[in-house]
């Protein structure tokens, strides 16, 4: 099937103190971290790698984890180039976006929780009841494998759920304890 919605396969980190300290980013850094690259996704045979500063995803500049994020899900599926900078080295890749549900779907059944909370997360913005069972059913599994994102994810939308509300809190409760 054609590529409907593209993933760059990565995820974006927060930039933490310590994270700022270990890859010495200056005070007005602007810039997405790379904080994990799903293996076998279009990022991993890009050369992208954790730690990777993303300063742009095609004529987007990327000033912070949410604006990478937003840059590498949903996206296009035609190729792009991304602009990294790793260290003092700046260079520019070219990736070809992969559909975000096969792709997801796959490495999810593989294992990767991660990938299940990226696919309970694509399949509740269809905006599809159907759709949305199912990645109630997808965040929840991820949320008791231990993915903090999922149960924050989790806990929101049911909160908008009639009679799920003692879930939401459940999950929400989990993920606090999961730091999220």
């Amino acid at each position: 099937p054609p590529c409907v919605f593209g993933t760059l396969g990565l995820e974006a980190a927060p930039v933490t103190r310590e994270l700022r300290k270990k890859l010495s980013l200056p005070n007005d850094f602007h810039g997405g971290i790379v904080a994990s690259v799903y293996p076998g996704g279009p990022a991993a045979e890009a050369g992208i790698q954790p730690n990777d500063v993303v300063e742009q995803v095609g004529s987007i500049h990327i000033g912070s984890d949410c604006e990478l994020n937003d840059a590498a899900l949903s996206r296009s599926c035609e190729a792009t180039r991304v602009k990294v900078r790793r260290g003092a080295s700046s260079m520019e890749m070219a990736v070809t976006p992969a559909d975000q549900n096969l792709f997801y779907d796959k490495i999810c059944r593989a294992g990767n929780v991660g990938a299940c909370y990226r696919q309970g997360w694509a399949l509740w913005s269809r905006n599809k009841v159907s759709d949305r069972v199912a990645a109630i059913d997808l965040l929840e599994a991820a949320c008791r494998s231990g993915s903090a994102e999922a149960c924050a994810y989790e806990g929101v939308k049911l909160m908008d759920v009639p009679s799920r509300g003692s879930d939401a809190i459940v999950a929400l409760e989990r993920a606090c304890l999961l730091n999220s």
